[in-house]
């Protein structure tokens, strides 16, 4: 119950904040950001329709569709967005709540932050906001390419089409809000997960240094068996999960343990399990 409350709060506030995104600085900036907004602003020009218009029109048709490629949980989800959005959007809107920026560049950084937090927090409940990310949540369903990654595909399609009703140039001011809004995605989704770091160890002395992974830092660590390609020997490769914070002062017990050791490092997005949580969220 919990759960599904946080789900439909993320929902409305992620609503929320991409109508004032969109209602703001987007749409009175005419700004080619991608989603339902931008494909109505690439198309004013030649339908002559209100932007709003065109929004509500695509919210209702991608809505159709998603019913027919996406589970009943996620269906109900999507609709809630697809009321709550243009009701949003139709208040901002009738209300002029313009903010006014001059500057092309500025408005299509903040519009795309601003697009790009209200997605991501609905992506977090795994829910649409009711625009073209349901086209983006089917092609992730249905391929190995990642969300995040599927919302840019889309977008810079609308930026294409944008550049045949209103030029290179604008186009590319577009380009700057899709790629805003795509790390802004990326950032929601992984706010609060605990960052670390994957260490691999080759080394000779790799008792000495397990060891110490259990002594000094009260970690466990995998010994992954490897065979070196020269020599065709045995060589055993630890592997072993460490927050930032630790990973100097391992690399320095390693060294001085054996200098010829050979260490791979890798960011860690998330990590669950014992010992990780409670530290990494302090």
């Amino acid at each position: 119950m919990k759960q599904k409350i946080l789900d439909y709060s993320f929902i409305v506030l992620g609503n929320l904040v991409l109508a004032l995104a969109v209602g703001t600085i987007i749409v009175p900036g005419n700004i080619l950001s991608g989603g339902v907004s931008g494909i109505a602003i690439a198309l004013f020009p030649i339908i002559k329709v209100k932007v709003e218009y065109v929004v509500y029109f695509l919210q209702i048709v991608l809505f159709l569709l998603g019913t027919v490629f996406l589970g009943k949980q996620f269906v109900q989800k999507t609709l809630l967005s697809t009321i709550l959005y243009p009701v949003f959007l139709w208040v901002i809107l009738r209300y002029n709540l313009d903010l006014k920026i001059e500057n092309p560049l500025i408005a299509s950084i903040y519009g795309g932050i601003g697009v790009g937090v209200g997605l991501g927090l609905a992506f977090r409940a795994n829910a649409s906001t009711g625009g073209v990310d349901i086209l983006a949540f089917i092609g992730a369903k249905y391929t190995s390419i990642q969300l995040s990654v599927w919302v840019m595909i889309i977008d810079v399609l609308t930026i294409l089409l944008g550049i045949a009703t209103y030029g290179v140039e604008k186009s590319l001011v577009g380009i700057v809000s899709v790629y805003t809004a795509t790390v802004a995605i990326n950032k929601i989704l992984l706010l609060g997960a605990h960052e670390s770091i994957s260490l691999f160890v080759i080394s000779d002395e790799y008792k000495k240094i397990i060891n110490e992974i259990h002594t000094t830092f009260d970690r466990g660590c995998t010994i992954l068996k490897g065979i070196g390609a020269y020599s065709q020997k045995d060589r055993p490769v630890v592997l072993v999960v460490l927050s930032k914070k630790e990973y100097p002062r391992m690399q320095r017990i390693i060294k001085d343990i054996d200098p010829n050791s050979f260490t791979i490092v890798n960011d860690t997005k998330e990590v669950h399990g014992e010992g990780f949580l409670q530290e990494f969220s302090q």
